[in-house]
C-alpha cells in the first residue's frame, strides 16, 4: 500500500494476542531428555518427535544427542529436527552417514549438510556421486554446489554422463553454482545433451562461468527446437556481453512473432552494449509501443544509462519520427538526468512528442523545472491530455517543498465551469500537493462544497499545505456527521496545527463523548508533535488519570510525540506510575520520540513482559546507539520472536549510523530456527550495507530456505549489497529468477533500475489501524508484522486502540505481514 497519509487502515489476518513466543514448561526438556536416555526404542522415538515441538534453545543438546542414537528412526526424526531448526554443527555429527547402507540416511545426511555445511563430508560426497541411487547420486551434486566445494569440481566433471537426467542437470547446476573456470570446456558437450532439461542449465550455467570461449556454443544453441534453451542461450549470451553474437540476436529482436524470444533478445543487446547492438535497439524503439507502460526496448535502453542517452538525444534533436522521438523521450525520462529536461520539452512544444507521452517522460523525469511547461497543458483543448498533466503535476510536486506559483494555474481551472466534478477532485487533491499556504483560501472555500467528494478532497488537502488559516474550518469539520469528514479533518488537523490547536483540542479531548474522542485523538497526537508549549504537555499528562482505555494511548502517544523537554519528563513520570502493561507497551513505543529519555527504552528493554521489551527494543534501534548492541545481540534469541526480531533489525538500523557498532553480529540470526528472525537479519544486514563472510550464507538462504518471507529478504539483501563475490550472487539471484517457485520470490530476484533518491523527508511518522480480515474496525492487542519500505519488520502487539505508532517510518509503502505467531 502506497502511504499516501499520514494514518492507514490496513488488513491482516490476525489471532488472539498472547506472548508471541510458544510457551514450553520447564520440565518439558528433562521429560524429552530422559525418555532419550531409556532403553525403549518406542519410547525413544516418541521423545525424537517431540523434538521439534521445542524452542532451538532447549532442543539444541537434546537433538545432537538422538543423532548418535543405535536406531535408524531415532536418528532420522532428530536429522529432520535439526533441519527444521537450522542447528549449526549437525552436519559434522552426520557425514558418516553418508556410508550407511540404508539411503535414506544418506539423503538425510546430504539436506543436513546443505543446512550445516560439513568441510570433512566433501571426500564422502564426492563418493557418493557414484551413489547406486540416483537421489543420492542428485543430492550429493547439490550439497557440493550448496557448499561451494572446489575440491569437488573434478568428481563432479567426471560424473557429467550419469545415466539419470536428473542428476546430469544437478552436477551442472553444482558446478555453476561453485563457479569454478575449469568447468567451461567440458560443460561445451553438454550444449547438445540429449536432454532438453540439461541443455537448458548448461547453457545458463556457461553464462553464469562467464568465458567468451562458450559464445560458439551458444549461438548453436539459439538453433535449439525447445524454446527454453533458446531463452537460456540468448540471456547467456547477453551476460558474457558477447560482441559476435549482435549480428545473429539482431532480426530476433525485430521479429514480433515470439514476444519471449523478442523481449531475452532485447535484454541481451542491452546488455552486450556495443555500438552494433544499440543501432539494433534504437531499430527496435522505433517500432516499440509507447501507450504501454513497460517496455523491454526501453528498458534495455535505460540499462545502457549514458551511452543511450546521447543517441536519443541526437535522434530526437535530428528530427526522428514521432514513434522514435516518443520512445526516446520515455527512455529519457526513466535515466532521470534533469540535463534532458529541456529536450523533452522542446519535443512537446513542437508537436514532435505527442503531449501525452512527453508528459509521462516529465513525471518519470522529476524535474520540478518542468513544471511550467506541464501546467500549460491543464489548459489543454482535449481532456485527456489535461488529465495527464494533473498526473505528472501531482508526481512533480512535493508538500514538503511549497511550490506557489503552481497555486494560479490550478486555481483558474478549478473556476472553469467545464470542469467535471472528477476533475475537480483531482485539481483540488493537486492544490494541496503544491504545499503553499497561498492556497489555503481556495481549499478553505472548497471545503464548504456541497459536493462530498470535492469537500472531502480540500479537507485532506488544507492538511498538506502547512499554515494557512484552516485551523477554524478543521475543527468545524471534526464535529461533522459524515464519520470519513471527522476523519480526513483530524488527520488535516493534526498535520498542521501547532500550539494553539493543540490547545483547543486538548480541551475538546477533556470532554468530548468517547465517540468523538477517536477523531479528536488523531488530531490531538499530531497537533502535540509540533507544538511547544509546555503547558500542553502539563495539561496532558494531568488527564491521564480520568483518561479510561483505549485513550490513554492517545495521550501517551502525544507526548511521546511532542519533543520538548517537559513532554519527555512527563513520559517518564507515566512510566513511574504505570502498573498496565498496556502502559508500558506505549512508552516503550513512543520512547523513540525523546533521545534524551533513552534511559526508558534501555529500561523497558528488560521488562518481563515481552510485548513491551519488543517496544523498547525497537525504540533503541532509533534512539540507541553502538552501546546498546551487545545486549541487543543477547536479545537475539530470545523465546519471544518479537523480541529476537525486534533486536536483529535495531541493530542493522544502529550499524546504519553508528559505524562503532558491527553489523557482523547480526550474522548467526541467519541460522534462527524462526522465519522472521532470518528475514529481519538479512533486511538488517542490507540498511547497515554489510554481508556475512563472503555472502555464501545468504546465498544458499535464497536458493534453498523454506519460507518464501526469508528467500525474498535474501534477494533484496544481495540486489542492494554486493558480497566480496559479486558474480556469485549474480548467479544466486539468476538461479532464483528462473527455478524459485514462488513468483513474488521471482519477482525480487529480478533486476531493476537503481532506486533513484527521494525527495522530501526521508521519513515520516505513520499511524497504522491493525483490521483483521473479516472486520471493518481495528482490534485492540492484536500481534502485527508491520513491513516497512526498506524490508525490515516490526514485530509486536497493538495498543488499546489496535494501532501502532512507528515515529520514523522510511518513506515508501508500508504494509501488514502475518503475524510472526502464524507465519512458517
Amino acid at each position: 500500500m502506497k502511504r499516501s497519509l499520514a494514518t492507514a487502515f490496513l488488513g491482516v489476518l490476525v489471532t488472539a494476542a498472547s506472548s508471541a513466543g510458544a510457551f514450553t514448561w520447564p520440565n518439558v526438556p528433562d521429560e524429552v531428555a530422559r525418555a532419550l536416555s531409556t532403553d525403549d526404542v518406542s519410547e525413544r522415538r516418541a521423545a525424537a518427535a517431540r523434538l521439534r515441538e521445542l524452542p532451538a534453545g532447549f532442543a539444541a543438546p537434546l537433538v545432537m544427542k538422538a543423532l548418535g542414537d543405535g536406531d535408524l528412526e531415532v536418528r532420522l526424526i532428530a536429522a529432520r529436527a535439526a533441519v527444521e531448526q537450522r542447528l549449526q554443527g549437525a552436519g559434522d555429527r552426520v557425514v558418516g552417514w553418508l556410508a550407511e547402507s540404508d539411503p535414506r540416511v544418506r539423503l538425510m545426511a546430504c539436506e543436513v549438510i546443505r543446512m550445516s555445511p560439513a568441510p570433512a563430508a566433501v571426500a564422502p560426497l564426492t563418493r557418493a556421486l557414484g551413489d547406486a541411487s540416483a537421489d543420492v547420486r542428485l543430492a550429493a551434486a547439490t550439497t557440493l554446489g550448496v557448499m561451494s566445494a572446489r575440491d569437488g569440481v573434478p568428481s563432479l566433471l567426471g560424473h557429467l554422463d550419469d545415466p539419470s537426467p536428473e542428476v546430469r542437470a544437478g552436477i551442472v547446476l553444482a558446478l555453476g553454482r561453485i563457479g569454478d573456470g575449469r568447468a567451461v570446456v567440458p560443460l561445451l558437450g553438454k550444449v547438445q545433451d540429449g536432454s532438453s532439461d540439461v541443455r537448458r542449465i548448461t547453457v545458463r550455467v556457461l553464462g553464469d562461468l562467464g568465458d567468451v570461449k562458450a559464445s560458439s556454443a551458444l549461438l548453436l544453441a539459439l538453433r535449439d527446437k525447445v524454446q527454453m534453451v533458446q531463452l537460456e542461450a540468448i540471456d547467456s549470451l547477453g551476460r558474457l556481453r558477447s560482441a559476435e553474437a549482435t549480428a545473429a540476436l539482431s532480426p530476433l529482436a525485430l521479429d514480433r512473432s515470439n514476444p519471449r524470444v523478442r523481449n531475452a533478445t532485447v535484454q541481451a543487446l542491452g546488455s552486450i552494449g556495443t555500438p552494433a547492438a544499440l543501432e539494433a535497439l534504437m531499430t527496435c524503439l522505433a517500432g516499440d509501443d509507447v501507450n504501454a507502460e513497460r517496455s523491454a526496448v526501453r528498458e534495455a535502453l535505460v540499462r545502457l544509462g549514458d551511452q543511450a542517452a546521447s543517441r536519443l538525444v541526437t535522434a530526437i534533436t535530428s528530427g526522428a519520427s514521432s514513434d522514435l522521438a516518443s520512445g526516446a523521450c520515455l527512455v529519457l525520462g526513466d535515466l532521470g538526468n534533469t540535463a534532458h529536461t529541456k529536450v523533452i520539452v522542446d519535443a512537446i512544444q513542437r508537436g514532435q512528442v505527442p503531449a501525452r507521452v512527453g508528459l509521462r517522460a516529465l513525471a518519470r523525469l522529476g524535474d520540478r523545472s518542468a513544471l511550467a511547461a506541464v501546467l500549460e497543458l491543464l489548459e489543454a483543448p482535449s481532456m485527456s491530455v489535461r488529465r495527464i498533466a494533473v498526473q505528472s503535476a501531482s508526481e512533480l510536486l512535493d508538500p514538503s517543498q511549497p511550490e506557489g506559483t503552481a497555486v494560479d494555474p490550478i486555481a483558474a481551472q478549478l473556476t472553469e465551469p467545464r470542469v467535471a466534478v472528477e476533475d475537480r477532485v483531482a485539481l483540488t487533491e493537486l492544490m494541496g500537493r503544491t504545499g503553499s499556504s497561498r492556497a489555503g483560501p481556495v481549499l478553505i472555500a472548497l471545503a464548504g462544497a456541497k459536493d462530498r467528494r470535492v469537500r472531502l478532497a480540500a479537507i485532506q488537502a488544507l492538511g498538506m499545505i502547512g499554515q494557512a488559516g484552516q485551523e477554524k474550518s478543521l475543527l468545524e469539520d471534526l464535529t461533522d456527521e459524515d464519520a470519513e469528514i471527522r476523519l480526513a479533518a483530524a488527520l488535516s488537523l493534526g498535520r498542521v496545527s501547532g500550539d494553539a490547536g493543540g490547545r483547543e483540542l486538548l480541551r475538546r479531548f477533556g470532554v468530548a463523548s468517547e465517540q468523538d474522542r477517536a477523531a479528536i485523538g488523531i488530531a490531538l497526537s499530531g497537533a502535540m508533535s509540533r507544538a511547544t508549549d509546555e503547558a500542553i504537555a502539563t495539561g496532558a499528562a494531568g488527564m491521564l488519570p480520568t483518561v479510561r482505555e483505549p485513550m490513554r494511548d492517545v495521550v501517551i502517544e502525544g507526548l511521546g510525540r511532542m519533543k520538548t523537554p517537559g513532554a519527555g519528563q512527563a513520559l517518564a513520570a507515566v512510566l513511574d506510575r504505570a502498573l498496565s502493561t498496556d502502559d508500558r507497551r506505549k512508552v516503550a513505543e513512543v520512547a523513540s520520540g525523546h533521545p534524551e529519555q533513552v534511559g526508558l527504552a534501555r529500561k523497558l528493554a528488560s521488562d518481563p513482559d515481552p510485548s513491551v521489551q519488543a517496544n523498547a527494543i525497537w525504540s533503541l534501534g532509533t534512539i540507541g546507539d553502538a552501546a546498546d548492541v551487545p545486549s541487543l545481540v543477547k536479545l537475539m534469541s530470545h523465546r519471544d520472536v518479537a523480541v529476537a526480531g525486534n533486536a536483529v533489525a535495531s541493530i542493522g538500523r544502529i550499524a546504519s549510523r553508528d559505524k562503532r557498532a558491527d553489523a557482523q553480529q547480526l550474522c548467526p540470526a541467519l541460522d534462527d530456527a524462526r522465519s522472521y528472525v532470518r528475514a529481519n537479519a538479512l533486511a538488517a544486514l542490507g540498511v547497515a550495507g554489510a554481508r556475512c563472510s563472503n555472502g555464501d550464507k545468504e546465498r544458499s538462504l535464497l536458493l534453498a530456505d523454506a519460507s518464501t518471507v526469508v528467500r525474498s529478504a535474501a534477494a533484496g539483501l544481495l540486489r542492494k549489497v554486493s558480497s566480496s563475490d559479486g558474480a556469485a550472487d549474480s548467479r544466486a539471484l539468476r538461479r532464483c529468477l528462473y527455478d524459485d517457485k514462488s513468483g513474488a520470490v521471482a519477482a525480487e530476484c529480478r533486476p531493476r533500475p537503481a532506486a533513484r533518491a527521494t525527495r522530501g523527508q526521508a521519513a515520516e511518522p505513520v499511524l497504522v489501524f491493525v483490521v483483521p480480515d473479516g472486520r471493518s474496525a481495528a482490534q485492540p492487542r492484536a500481534p502485527f508484522a508491520l513491513v516497512l519500505s526498506n524490508a525490515l519488520m516490526r514485530l509486536g502487539i497493538a495498543d488499546r486502540r489496535g494501532a501502532v505508532f512507528e515515529g520514523a517510518a522510511p518513506r515508501g509503502e508500508v504494509t501488514l505481514a502475518v503475524p510472526a505467531t502464524l507465519s512458517k
